[in-house]
């Protein structure tokens, strides 16, 4: 699992694991029908986004714009954590674009929603 992590979102399994190599992991299950066992990396893991909201609420951070739509613009601002700035909270006088880095202050984090709310730092 070189370069990523278990919370990391991915699209297919192969950009956590590769084909033979060795891993450590929990059975969640067996697929009866299917003789495919269930397993689970990820819960061998602590929680990235738990460690995040112990310590991040208030904090001014600089992250990536990952996604812009109406309603606000995503913002990573760790490996495994975005967070979202609502439109309403966005400059209308400034343009963005993906990849742009952005100063913004965490004034919400919601554990049981995974969500990270964002305004511009002022």
């Amino acid at each position: 699992m070189q370069g990523t992590s278990a919370w990391d979102r991915i699209d297919h399994p192969s950009q956590a694991v590769q084909t033979g190599e060795e891993i450590v992991a929990v059975a969640l299950g067996v697929d009866p029908d299917r003789h495919q066992p269930y397993l689970s990396i990820k819960d061998l893991q602590p929680d990235p986004f738990i460690a995040f909201a112990r310590c991040n609420l208030d904090a001014i951070l600089t992250g990536t714009i990952t996604k812009i739509t109406p309603v606000g613009i995503f913002v990573r601002l760790e490996r495994s954590i975005i967070g979202f700035l609502p439109a309403s909270e966005a400059p209308h006088d400034q343009n963005f674009a993906v990849n742009d880095e952005m100063t913004v202050k965490v004034t919400s984090i919601s554990i049981t929603d995974r969500q990270v709310i964002l305004s511009l730092d002022r």
